[in-house]
Formats: structure tokens, sequence, C-alpha cells
């Protein structure tokens, strides 16, 4: 049977036990069904008071129209689902791509390392994270202000280009640990 007429019948009361038994099974089987059912429900009792059709139409015709606007709601809600969904995935992307970018180094580039007026133990920070190498400082250099960028070059030329600039001396420990030593900063590269 018609799901539309058997709804209807329901309605007007004119269904049998199974009728309202195998309606009922239809509605909980899925939420589109109950949207559906509602929908029929509302447009049955304007009917009822004479808002739906006019009086010329018949009963068919009726049923049509009822089955066609329904249809064209169903479709329409699917179509928002879908442009919400959309919109969302696009302002997630969005977000983690701002996260993202947001905590990588500033002015940071693959290979590229940029300064500007940065303390000595922030710029070590940088250089042991990059270059997977240990640097000691003494605790009178930490605050020592540096400008500069590094291109690709290897650590311990950066690491000589930073002495050299600050007016500071290094040494090598060990295979990756670099020390600066002496009393403090002779100049800051503004």
């Amino acid at each position: 049977m018609d799901m539309t007429k058997l709804v209807f019948k329901v309605l007007d009361g004119q269904a049998t036990h199974s009728e309202v038994g195998e309606l009922n099974r239809w509605i909980m089987s899925n939420e589109l069904n109950r949207s559906e059912y509602h929908g029929l429900k509302m447009l049955w009792e304007d009917g009822r008071d004479g808002i739906l059709l006019p009086p010329d139409e018949s009963y068919e015709q009726g049923f049509h129209s009822i089955k066609k606007a329904i249809k064209q709601h169903q479709q329409k809600r699917k179509r928002y689902r879908t442009i919400l969904t959309v919109i969302i995935g696009v302002v997630i992307l969005l977000l983690s791509y701002l996260l993202i970018t947001r905590f990588q180094a500033k002015n940071h580039r693959p290979g590229v390392l940029v300064f500007n007026h940065v303390s000595l133990d922030k710029l070590a920070d940088a250089f042991q994270q990059e270059y997977d190498i240990e640097i000691l400082l003494p605790e009178s250099m930490r605050q020592c202000k540096f400008n500069g960028a590094f291109y690709n070059d290897s650590p311990e030329g950066n690491i000589r280009i930073i002495a050299e600039s600050l007016g500071i001396e290094y040494t090598v420990e060990r295979d990756r640990i670099f020390k600066f030593k002496g009393g403090g900063c002779k100049k800051d590269r503004n």
C-alpha cells in the first residue's frame, strides 16, 4: 500500500489494527520516515480545515501534491545538510592550517632560520631543535641579543658566525656539543 494513503487512512481513523501496526513499524524504521510522517500529519491537519487543497482538486491530485511538497522539502533539507557539512569541513581545515602555521617558528622556512633581536638562549633553543645539537651557554650570555639569518649552513659554521658577531668564543666539546665561553657579550649585534 502507498504509505501516504496509509498515513491518511490511519489519521482519518479508517485503518485496521494491522495497518496501524504497519505504519508504526514504517515510522520507527528511520528518521526520514518519521520526518515524512510528521509532514504528512501536518498537511492532513491543514487539509481537514480546508487550507491545503482548492475545492476543485480531487483526492488523488491532493495526494500527489502532498507527496511532491514533502519530497521537495526533504530534498531541500538534504541540500542544506550537505552544504553545512562542506562548510564545517572547510572551517575545520582552515582552523587546522592556521593552528599549524601559528605554532611553527616565526619567519622559519625549511633550511632558513631568521632571528630579529633574539636572546642567545632562544637562538640556542632554535639551533638545538633545527640541527639536533647541544649548545651550552654561561648564564652571563643568555640575554645577549642577535640579529641575523642562516641558510642551510652547517651547525658549526652558523655557531662561528654567532660567536664572531657577538665577540665571544666557543669550543666543540664532543660531537654535536658546542660550548660558548666568556664573561658576557662583548658586543650585541643589532
